[in-house]
This record gives C-alpha cells, sequence and structure tokens, in this order.
C-alpha cells in the first residue's frame, strides 16, 4: 500500500509556517498611510461626512460669528456647494450615494441641497421646528427622490419625512419617542432579505434599539416592545460594514464610554434581532491615555481613533477578543498582539483628531482634525500582516473562534495559492485535532501537504470512511488542474481504484442495514459514472475488483456501464440467470457486432431457455438486417434435447427452428439441410422424415449417403426405400423394400422409377419373385396384380417360370387363354409387317433397275458450273435431278472446302473418308484397283449436289469471308499513299 501512496502522492513539500512565516506583529514596510487632502477653505472644521467620494464640511470661519457649509467633490476638485450662516450650524447629514444633504441648525432650522440639481441650498418648513441629530435613509429608494427619511432629534425622538422630486418634501411625522434623556445619535433603515420586512435601529447615550416590521415605517413603529442593548455611557455611536451598498451590513460596532460591543448582522429572515455573536470590548488604562474618540471598522479590523493617534487592530467584528473564557478586559500583550499598525499624529495634523468617517460607496477611511483631513489607506491589500496574524490566533488552542479566524485567513489569501494552502494544512491539522475528521479530509484535499503523511494519518487512527472522502476530495482538486500529462491521468486512474476498493468495503459492512446499503450503493453508482465519462477508471482492473470483492450485482451493473454485454450474460449465466441472460441478448444486441455473443452463449441457453433462444434467433432472422450464420449455431443445436423445454411445451426446439429456416426462409445450406433429416431420424415416429424427403426428392439439398447411413442406423426403412431412389438405385430400393416387408412401396418404387421398360420389368420380377416365394397366396396375389393392371410390362409367360411345379391350372385359366390370345394378335401384326417390308424391297430393286438405264444429254458448249471450262475437255460429273456439270476435280475441290469448314461430326468422318480414298489412289498401281477406289470416290461426290442440295442450305450459316481469308481480304481493302 506504500507503493501506491508514493505513486500517487504529490512531492512538494509543506511551508514551514510553523517557524517562518507565523511571527507575530508588524511586517517591515507601513501597512497603512495617511495622505492629507488638499481641501480650499479658512477656518476651523466642526463636522465632516462623506459619501460616494463627496466630502462635506462644517466650518468655523475665522472671527466672524458664521459658519459655512462646504460640499468638496474628491473626483472633480470642485466645490458644488458653499454656504455661509448667520446660525450655528449643528450637523449636516449625507446620503450614501452623495446626492442629498440636510443641513441642520441649532434653531431648528434645516435646509436641503440636491447635489446633482441645486446650487443653492432651500430652507424646508417642513423639517423646521427640530434639531436633528442623526438621519437614517433608506438606501434602496431612488437616489434623486429621497424617498423615506428617518430623523432623529436631539430629544430622543424619531420623525418620518418623505421627499418626491415633483412634489418636495412632505409635512413629518413623529414616529416614536425613545424616552430616554438624550438625543438620537445613529439611525440606520435596512431590508430583510425576503418578505419585504424592514429594520430601523437607533441609539441613544446607553441604549440600541432595533424595530423590526413591514413592509412601510409605520408598520415599523408599530412595535412597542422593540430589541434593546444597554452599555454604561452619555454618548453612542453606531458603525456597520458592508461590501457595497446594495448587500446589508455583515458586522457592527457600537461604541459608548464603558466599551465597545460589536458582533454579527444577519438579514437571512425576519427575526427580532439581527445581531449575532455579540461580545464586548471593555476599555482598559492600557489601550490609551487620552480617550476615544471615534472608530469605523471594516470586514476584519477595527480603526480606532484617539486625540494623538490612530490604531488599526486586525480583529473581526464579532469575534471574542480574548482567548480565555474567565477574563473580560483584554491584557497588554493581547492588544499588542492584534496591533497591526499605529501611528501618532505628527505636527503636520495640526491639531488633535476629530473623528473618522468611511465611504460605503468607496470603502476609504477618513480622519479629519480641526484644520486637516487625511485619508487613510491600506498599502498592501492587508495580505502581508493580517492574515499571518489570524493563522495564528486560528493555531491558538486557547482561542474560542479559531475555525472562524481559519476561514478569515483563508479569505485573505485568495488569488495566492502558496499561502492558501498554508492555511489550508493548519485547518486540516485543526479538524483532525478536535476529531472533526470529515472536514478535514476536505481540507486535506487542497493543500500541498504530503499526500503519503495524511493517508497514513487517517489509517493509523482507522478512519477509513474519512479516508475515502478524503480521496474524492483529491480526486475533485487534482481533476480541475488535471493536464494531458500521462503521469497525472495514471494517478487519477490509481486514485479511483482506490477509491472503488473502499467503496466495495463500505459496501460489504452495511449488508445487514438495507438503508446503509442503499445509501453507499447509490454514492458508489454516481462515482462510477462520473469518473467513468471521464475515461479515468482502468475498466479491466476494475471489473477485477467488483468480480473479487462485491455482490455479483455490482459487477453486472458497472458491465452493463460499460456496455460490456459478454460480461453482463456471462455474469447472469454464472448465477443461472439465463432468463436476464437471454433478455440483454435480444434487447441489446440485435446488431452484426454482437453475432459472436449469440454463438458463445446459445450452446448453454439452450439448455436452460429453448422457446426463448429460438425465438430470438427467428427474431434476427426475420429482421432486416439478418446477421446469424445458421450453420455456427449448430454446435448449440448439437446440445438441445426435449428435455429442456419448460412445462406445457413438447415441440423439439431443434426443430422448430431448422423447420422454419427450410420452409419458410428457403435455406439452402446443406448443413442445415442435413442437421435437420438427423432429428427427423431421432424420432419415433417417421412421419416428419418421410414428408421431408419426399417434398425434397427430385432436388434435396442434403447428403444422399449421410442420410443413407443416418436412416439405415436408426432402422428407418420407408426412409432407406426414398434414399435408394433419390440415388437412382432402384433396384436396391426394391430389394430393401422387399427385405422389409414393404411389397406395396416396392411396388411404387418399380412403377415410378425412370428406368427404361427392360429394367422395370427386372425390378416387377423381384416383386413377383418376393410375392410367389414369401406370402401364403403368393400365385394368387400374382395373378390378381396382373388382372388387375398393376404392372404394364409384365405378361403370364414371364411370371410362370416362377410358380411352384404343382398348381392348379385352373386358377389362372382365363389368364393363360387371354395371354395366348394376345400371341395370335402380335402374330398377325407380325406377318402383315413382313409383307410390307417385302413389298417395299421389291419397289427398290426395281428403282434400281430404272437407274442404271437413266441418262442426261450433254452439249459440247456446256461448261463446268465451277470453273466455267468445257466440261468435255475433262472427267466430268453430271446430276441428273437438277442439270448442274462439274470437272470431277472442280466437285471434289468443292466439297473438299465445304467440309473443312464443317465441324460436325458427319462432316469430319466424310472428310477423312475423301483423304482416306486419295491416299489409296496414289499408293496403288494397280489400273483396276484405282478404277476400283475411282468409282467409289465418285459415289461420295455423287451424293448431293454442292449449288442445290443440303452442303448448300448449311452454308446460310458460314460468313461470307472465312477465317482463313479474313486477313487477306481486310489487305485487300488498305489504301496506301498519302492524300
Amino acid at each position: 500500500k506504500l507503493q501506491f501512496l508514493y505513486f500517487i502522492g504529490y512531492t512538494m513539500a509543506d511551508w514551514d509556517y510553523e517557524e517562518d512565516h507565523m511571527q507575530y506583529g508588524v511586517s517591515e514596510g507601513e501597512m497603512f498611510q495617511l495622505e492629507e487632502i488638499e481641501i480650499p477653505f479658512e477656518g476651523t472644521i466642526r463636522q465632516l461626512t462623506v459619501c460616494n467620494d463627496t466630502l462635506a464640511l462644517i466650518v468655523d470661519e475665522p472671527n466672524k460669528k458664521k459658519w459655512r457649509v462646504i460640499v468638496y467633490n474628491l473626483t472633480t476638485l470642485k466645490k458644488p456647494l458653499s454656504k455661509t450662516m448667520d446660525d450655528n450650524v449643528h450637523k449636516i447629514f449625507m446620503d450614501a450615494r452623495g446626492v442629498h444633504l440636510i443641513i441642520s441648525l441649532n434653531s431648528g432650522d434645516n435646509y436641503y441641497v440636491n447635489l446633482h440639481k441645486d446650487e443653492k441650498a432651500s430652507k424646508c418648513s417642513q423639517i423646521s421646528g427640530i434639531v436633528i441629530e442623526s438621519v437614517g435613509w433608506d438606501n434602496s429608494d431612488n437616489q434623486v427622490c429621497g424617498g423615506s427619511i428617518l430623523l432623529g432629534d436631539v430629544n430622543g425622538c424619531i420623525y418620518e419625512v418623505k421627499h418626491d422630486a415633483k412634489t418636495g418634501w412632505k409635512p413629518k411625522k413623529q414616529m416614536t419617542a425613545l424616552n430616554v434623556d438624550s438625543p438620537v445619535t445613529s439611525l440606520h433603515i435596512e431590508k430583510f432579505e425576503a418578505g419585504g420586512h424592514l429594520l430601523v435601529i437607533a441609539t441613544a447615550s446607553s441604549r440600541l434599539f432595533q424595530y423590526v416590521g413591514g413592509p412601510t415605517l409605520d408598520a415599523v413603529f408599530a412595535n412597542d416592545t422593540p430589541s434593546l442593548r444597554e452599555m454604561p455611557g452619555t454618548h453612542s455611536d453606531l458603525r456597520m460594514y458592508r461590501k457595497s451598498i446594495n448587500e446589508p451590513p455583515i458586522v457592527f460596532a457600537w461604541s459608548t464610554k464603558a466599551g465597545i460591543m460589536h458582533g454579527k448582522m444577519n438579514f437571512s429572515k425576519r427575526q427580532d434581532t439581527v445581531l449575532t455573536s455579540e461580545t464586548v470590548l471593555s476599555f482598559d488604562t492600557t489601550m490609551s491615555e487620552s480617550p476615544l474618540k471615534g472608530l469605523t471598522i471594516s470586514e476584519h479590523h477595527f480603526f480606532l481613533l484617539y486625540a494623538d493617534r490612530i490604531q488599526v487592530i486586525a480583529q473581526p467584528p464579532g469575534l471574542s477578543w480574548v482567548a480565555s473564557n474567565s477574563r473580560e478586559k483584554l491584557q497588554p500583550h493581547e492588544i499588542k498582539q492584534r496591533t497591526v499598525w499605529s501611528k501618532p499624529f505628527s505636527a503636520g495634523f495640526h491639531n488633535e483628531g476629530r473623528n473618522i468617517v468611511q465611504d460605503v460607496i468607496t470603502g476609504k477611511t477618513y480622519i479629519y482634525s480641526t484644520k486637516s483631513v487625511h485619508e487613510l489607506y491600506d498599502t498592501n491589500s492587508n495580505n502581508n500582516v493580517t492574515w499571518k496574524s489570524f493563522l495564528e490566533r486560528a493555531m491558538d488552542p486557547k482561542e474560542r473562534d479559531r475555525e472562524t479566524y481559519f476561514q478569515i485567513a483563508a479569505d485573505l489569501c485568495k488569488g495566492e495559492p502558496e499561502k492558501t494552502a498554508c492555511v489550508n494544512s493548519a485547518l486540516g491539522d485543526f479538524y483532525f485535532e478536535v476529531e472533526e475528521y470529515g472536514q478535514a479530509a476536505r481540507v486535506y484535499s487542497t493543500t500541498t501537504k504530503s499526500f503519503e503523511e495524511i493517508v497514513i494519518k487517517f489509517i493509523k487512527n482507522n478512519k477509513m470512511d474519512e479516508l475515502l472522502g478524503f480521496l474524492l476530495y483529491r480526486l475533485k482538486f487534482m481533476e480541475s488542474r488535471i493536464q494531458t500529462r500521462l503521469q497525472e491521468r495514471s494517478q487519477l486512474c490509481c486514485l479511483c481504484t482506490w477509491v472503488t476498493q473502499l467503496y466495495l468495503v463500505q459496501l460489504n459492512d452495511a449488508m445487514g442495514d438495507e438503508e446503509k446499503y442503499e445509501e453507499v450503493q447509490y454514492e458508489f453508482h454516481t462515482f462510477i459514472e462520473y469518473y467513468l465519462d471521464l475515461n479515468f477508471l482502468d475498466k479491466s482492473t476494475i471489473c477485477d475488483l467488483l468480480a473479487s470483492l462485491a455482490n455479483p450485482e455490482e459487477l453486472l451493473y458497472f458491465v452493463e456501464l460499460l456496455k460490456d454485454y459478454r460480461r453482463v450474460i456471462a455474469q447472469h449465466v454464472t448465477h443461472g440467470e439465463y432468463e436476464s441472460a437471454m433478455s440483454i441478448l435480444t434487447e441489446h444486441c440485435f446488431s452484426e457486432q454482437y453475432d459472436e455473443l449469440w454463438y458463445q452463449f446459445s450452446p448453454r441457453l439452450i439448455q436452460h431457455a429453448p422457446v426463448a433462444l429460438v425465438t430470438g434467433w427467428m427474431r434476427v432472422e426475420h429482421g432486416k438486417r439478418p446477421f446469424l450464420k445458421p450453420p455456427r449455431l449448430i454446435p448449440a443445436l448439437i446440445k438441445y434435447h426435449v428435455k429442456y423445454n419448460p412445462p406445457g411445451v413438447t415441440k423439439n426446439q431443434a426443430i422448430r427452428y431448422l423447420q422454419w429456416l427450410v420452409d419458410d426462409q428457403g435455406n439452402k445450406d446443406k448443413a442445415i439441410h442435413n442437421m435437420l433429416l438427423s432429428l427427423y431420424a431421432k424420432q419415433n415416429d417417421d412421419t416428419d422424415l418421410l414428408r421431408f424427403l419426399q417434398e425434397h426428392m427430385d432436388n434435396p439439398i442434403y447428403d444422399l449417403k449421410y442420410a443413407l447411413r443416418l436412416c439405415l442406423t436408426e432402422e428407418k426403412h420407408r426412409a432407406c426405400v426414398h434414399i435408394y431412389s433419390a440415388l437412382q438405385l432402384y433396384e436396391d430400393a426394391v430389394r430393401f423394400a422387399l427385405a422389409t416387408g414393404d411389397t406395396k412401396l416396392a411396388k411404387m418404387v418399380a412403377e415410378e422409377s425412370d428406368e427404361d421398360d427392360a429394367n422395370k420389368k427386372r425390378f416387377w420380377m423381384c416383386i413377383v419373385q418376393h410375392i410367389v416365394k414369401n406370402h401364403r397366396n403368393g400365385v394368387k396375389e400374382v395373378i390378381d396384380m396382373l388382372r388387375d393392371r398393376e404392372c404394364r410390362v409384365l405378361e403370364l409367360e414371364d411370371i410362370l417360370p416362377y410358380f411352384p411345379d404343382f398348381v392348379y391350372i385352373q386358377d389362372f385359366k382365363d389368364e393363360i387363354c387371354e395371354s395366348l390370345g394376345g400371341y395370335n394378335k402380335k402374330l398377325d401384326i407380325l406377318k402383315k409387317g413382313m409383307d410390307e417390308v417385302t413389298r417395299s424391297a421389291e419397289g427398290i430393286k426395281e428403282d434400281i433397275s430404272d437407274l442404271k438405264n437413266d441418262y442426261f444429254y450433254v452439249r459440247e458448249q456446256d461448261s463446268c458450273i465451277e470453273c466455267s471450262h468445257l466440261v468435255l475437255a475433262r472427267d466430268f460429273c453430271v446430276f441428273s435431278a437438277c442439270g448442274h456439270i462439274f470437272h470431277e476435280k472442280c466437285l471434289l475441290a468443292k466439297v473438299k472446302k465445304y467440309l473443312d469448314e464443317d465441324s460436325s461430326d458427319d462432316g469430319l468422318r466424310m472428310m477423312k473418308s475423301i483423304r482416306q480414298l486419295e491416299d489409296r489412289m496414289r499408293d496403288t498401281e494397280s489400273e483396276s484397283r484405282q478404277r476400283s477406289i475411282h468409282s467409289e470416290l465418285q459415289g461420295f461426290l455423287s451424293n448431293d449436289c454442292p449449288y442445290c442440295g443440303d452442303m448448300q442450305i448449311n452454308e446460310i450459316g458460314q460468313p461470307f469471308i472465312s477465317e482463313r481469308d479474313k486477313l487477306r481480304e481486310v489487305g485487300s481493302w488498305r489504301l496506301d499513299g498519302d492524300y
């Protein structure tokens, strides 16, 4: 197993966060800096607010009992407003988007400016009569009209006022009184994420009120018992942090003289209070010798402003500041550890710090004194120091919210893989330490911590389920980073194999618990299907694992996913599930690529599901593209026996299939016909066999000799007779039929044979001899056979030699008389025929005699029809019937030319005779012998006239130009020379 671990794990060393990167304190260089903003004004700053890069200041003009309100745009570096007030300005308020500005005077008069439209402030009589201490803006409303606004005055009352761009301000309406002897120091309006409910938070000197309701402000303040928080003090300030103006705040800090209450805010659903994880930081003399002038917060920091310095503490609001539950106050060394930046004010700051404000839109932080305004900005995005301090706190065993600190450290390291891996390694160790092994598995999977080390930790603690989880997480992590390199794919393949083994172990352990088994099985199937699609599974290895460790149904499931129907069917057959195997064959294997599966499993399936198998064969053959070759199914047919049929089925399924092939499909394969014949021969009833032989008697496809041998072996005598007849061994067929005592069959063979009458007579003589010899009334039976004319080729005299020596003639007296009468008739016919032949012979003699005296006149000017020379100049021949005259040599040449082109047997024979006569005439010297040969040659030549006899008729089929003359004739038409 260790070899497997070394192969699969990464070798990157862990980041040594324990020695080099977990030091306390501030990193080298300044994390934050103060940069003064040049704003042209004269006087002393009494108040400053900033929203969306727009600054609004109250300035006491020097040597004048007047106050000036200045609005300065940090982007355009322009003053959209500068108004001098004769009365003392109490406070100014601007909405988060920097559009609406309200100026409240100590006299109770209030002014309004739309900074996007107006250049002058206008007095608002509708909201006069109160000195405004705080304003709650509904940031979700349209920024042009302002919507609903809450006003908190110095007497602890809260008013609602509405502003519309067309109709202007509506009269104020008092919503509630806090019943405290102090101003309303803070007002905030927020919305819950669902349901349309609203939250209003108001603070006074020592109390924090939460009003929940909706969807209107009237419904919110209808609640007379708001949620209340109290903390000693005479003045308080509430600050909240949100990631964007469109999102609800996530943390808060409420400061009084006694300390700072801070925590998280949850707007996911309506509840009486949205403040959670509240904890109080009590002020201690160790924090600062001067009082706290102001604070603001971010997601991970507190920004504390004192009269003489600014201090930034890396501490997320909502988390406990103290490590031990036994203490409530922060110790000096804990303050030092958490302080990531602290800077005393220099002389250039002109005076002590007055307050600190934060721009909700841009997230920028500003500090102002009586004479200057500075921006506090982060020089390195918190990445150099704060993540380390949070990680150190997370690793402190005494810390309360260690997991949260880990999460914060991880968030600060996003986008930096090495730092993220360092944090995750520590977080995994933490989870392992607190025995949350599942979480440890999840976190470890994303680290560069040694794979072997992690795996061995799980194995040593016998946490195999969690090890499985770790491997699954690692698979996902590696899958997202996989490249095309073969090594990485091999690692994934090995991981998948190990995960499969662990799942199989879980399945085996859950055998007794059906619900648990189904749950693990579902997870396992999901894993297999997903990574099979990604091709990260070694199919052969997984199959071997499943075969050795798993329930058979798991192997079956996997091979079905692979569409490896060979394994699926083999698995079903191995476990005796023959109907399921047939179902796979008939539903999924109906194409040519699966033909070998049919051939492979048919011998086994025909012994257990013969009806279904044969039906499947027939469906394949009857389909659009039949792909099975019936001869290759013969091994399966050989293994079949009728006893394998299901109950109620008696028909031989092998015969059913072969008979369907031969009769319905017209199969002409010799092996198929031989197989069907052998199955017919093995049946007790030979009806089917005789029918088959009779139907294929004229053109048998089966092997006749094999069929004869088979029928002889199975003692199918009638079939043997038919086969002898098919072999045209009629005499053997008759004798075999007689040997088996089937006289009727012997008669049928003798009568239907294709032999001539002489042979048929011989066959019938065998039958007669057998009947006379073996039948009790054989003579009478033979006589009846003659009487009924069963045999046309036998007469009485043919069978008399086979009768016994002692037999009563009266038994066949009539037949004898009839036979004698028949002979007399034949004699009369023969006599008439002889007389007619005699007369014909006499006529022929007379014709011959007349021919000897026949003559023909030849004139001296007559010429040879072949050469056109005078005929009397040489020996000549005359055809009296047509009058054509030829020189003897011309006639001989004409006949020889004709015979050269005649390839028939008669022509060749005649040509041969002529040449023999010519050779004999040249070889003999006897004149009389020459005359005899010459006379014989003239007999050949004078048989037929070449111009009007058979030779002329036969030449119609000959070409005008013979093959011999073809080249010469073609050459004679060639044109020479140039034209």
